[in-house]
This record gives C-alpha cells, structure tokens and sequence, in this order.
C-alpha cells in the first residue's frame, strides 16, 4: 500500500465519463472524429456525422476485447443504455432464473455489479472512454432538469462516483454548447476544471479532454516546483521576521504540505534556539 498526500498523486493521463444531451443535439458526431473508434450499439452512427472507425454488431466480450487489446486509445460507446442492455442479457445468459419477472431486483443488482466490473476493467487499460448518453428529465424533481440515461437511477449514481467527467451538450439556437459545470438542469461532473465552451463542427471530445488533463499536469508540476523554491527560501533564512514572511507567503498560496512544514519547524526551531 502506497500513501502519499493529495498534492502529490499526479493526474491521470486518461479518462473515462460520459456526455449526454438531448437527441438530434450531435452527440456522436462531436464523440465520433479522427483516430476515436466508435462502438456503434444503437446504429446511430449512419444518422451522425461521425468520421472515424466504427464497430457495430458485437457482444459485452467484444467490447472488453477491443479496449483491452486493440490499439485504439479513445473510445466512444454509443449509448450508455445499450450497454446497460448487453450488460443485462448477459446476466440472465449467465443465470436463466434472472428472466424470470419476480428476480428483477436482482436483475438490477446483477447489473449493476457487472457494470462496475466494465469500468473497472476499462480504468485498468489505460484507455480514453466516453460513454455517449441519451439525456432524460429526471423524474425525482419538479424542475426541467435532465440527466443521462444510462438504465437505472442506482446506475447513474455509481457511475457519478466513478467516472471523470460528466458533459452536457446542448442547443441554444443554431448554437451547440458543452458544460461540466453542475447546475439545476443538469447532472454534470467536472474534476478535469474545463470550462463552458460553444462548440464548433469540428470539435472533438478527445482533443479537449487531452488539453484539460495537460492543464492539470502543468499545474501540479508548477505547484512541485513552487514548493521546491519555497523549501530552498526557508532553508537560507537568517532570522525569524524572514521566515515568517515566508510563512504568510505559504498561506497566501495555500501550500500545506507535509514536507514543507517540516522543514518550516525545523528551521524556526533552529532560530529559536539561536536567539536564545
């Protein structure tokens, strides 16, 4: 077991969530460019203006093999309901009882365990998954919010833990834009810090995913290198009134860290002693 502060786990270069929106809005289209390999589960893909390699007519073993196997680093599987079905025909393949009407609480549990065993297998690849959803009102509020469909509300809320992102694109007028950001109409997660943006025909989910996951990379090698100056300031001041600037220069931005604030006391420790 491996324990480290947050400030030092380094972000992760790849990502798995979803983006969702109402139909017609360009899902696909927008999950669907360049080196992506769409996994076509809803034949949508002819209805779209995707242009990128398509996979249609396979099974859950299929999926799992080409995000384990194949080269391709971004996938889109299209939708998120139509795995959640796959996911389920498999369970009753595996346990016929489960057909039954009577066993549909169990139906839902084993889907759900099955569904978290799939992202887990697609974390443990190492690959870029975007997860393409229908968007849905959601029934428990009075207000015109929506969120994905992605089979049952017990899915939605596991994969809210689990996944990086969550994305709504949505119209307004001839416009297409993307939020993260969570709002009262909408279910969105936005870990990866990107920002509302009107999205362009030419746009590509992947490519913008790449540039936030860069961004937080810059920023956390800045912050190792701010603390590094910090650390070596501390271990050249000469007098109490110079480390203690330091240290309101160390609130002001916000860098606790464990190692840095042993170095802090041991130094004022030393010019304590030296002053007495």
């Amino acid at each position: 077991m491996i324990i480290k502060q947050k400030n030092e786990i380094s972000p992760k270069n790849c990502s798995i969530g979803i983006i969702y929106g109402l139909a017609g809005v360009g899902k696909t289209t927008f999950c669907g460019k360049e080196d992506t390999l769409l996994i076509d589960l809803e034949d949508g893909a002819l209805r779209s203006s995707a242009d990128c390699a398509i996979a249609q007519g396979v099974t859950l073993k299929d999926i799992l093999e080409v995000i384990n196997s194949s080269g391709y680093k971004n996938i889109s599987i299209d939708t998120g309901d139509e795995l959640v079905r796959l996911i389920s025909a498999d369970c009753k393949s595996e346990n016929p009882k489960l057909q039954s009407a009577s066993q549909t609480l169990r139906l839902y549990g084993a889907v759900l365990d099955k569904l978290i065993y799939f992202i887990g297998e697609v974390r443990k690849s190492g690959k870029n998954v975007v997860f393409v959803c229908h968007g849905k009102k959601d029934e428990s509020t009075d207000t015109q919010r929506f969120i994905p469909r992605f089979g049952s509300e017990n899915n939605n809320i596991e994969l809210f833990k689990v996944c990086d992102f969550i994305g709504y694109l949505y119209a307004q007028g001839a416009d297409r834009y993307l939020t993260f950001d969570p709002s009262d109409f909408n279910n969105c997660k936005n870990s990866l810090q990107i920002a509302t943006r009107k999205i362009n025909h030419s746009d590509n989910i992947f490519n913008i995913l790449s540039e936030a996951r860069e961004n937080l990379i810059l920023d956390f090698e800045s912050r190792k290198a701010l603390v590094k100056d910090f650390e070596e300031r501390i271990k050249l001041c000469q007098t109490i009134s110079e480390l203690d600037k330091l240290g309101s220069a160390l609130r002001e931005n916000k860098i606790f860290d464990k190692e840095i604030v042993k170095v802090f006391s041991e130094i004022k420790e030393k010019l304590n002693r030296n002053v007495a």
